[in-house]
């Protein structure tokens, strides 16, 4: 996590901006690192910290849902991968996503 966390910093630190950068870098981390993607637990602590900061942001789930799918599709790194299996991480990185999202909120509650 600090390593994406890091990668959020750089540049601009408005909060739209830090989001994307956490976005992106998660993202990125998962769709490059094979043994990341398929350690579930892995995968849902990268998500929480773009989850903890799309609360900061006060964005709802689907709005996160549509930035994670939007970045997703842009990153390079997914445009090497066979669509299949693409779209089949994809599946299963908005479902973590949302768990994770709900889980926050619960938490700050």
């Amino acid at each position: 996590m600090r390593q994406i966390e890091r990668f959020a910093r750089r540049g601009d630190t408005d909060g739209a901006t830090r989001l994307h950068n956490l976005t992106r870098a998660a993202l990125t981390r998962i769709a490059r690192d094979r043994r990341h993607r398929r350690n579930p637990s892995a995968v849902a602590a990268s998500l929480r910290t773009v989850c903890n900061a799309a609360h900061e942001q006060g964005l709802h789930a689907e709005q996160l849902v549509i930035l994670v799918k939007q970045d997703w599709h842009h990153l390079s790194e997914t445009q090497r991968l066979n669509r299949l299996e693409a779209d089949a991480m994809l599946a299963g990185i908005v479902s973590t996503c949302i768990k994770e999202f709900f889980h926050a909120e619960l938490q700050s509650r």
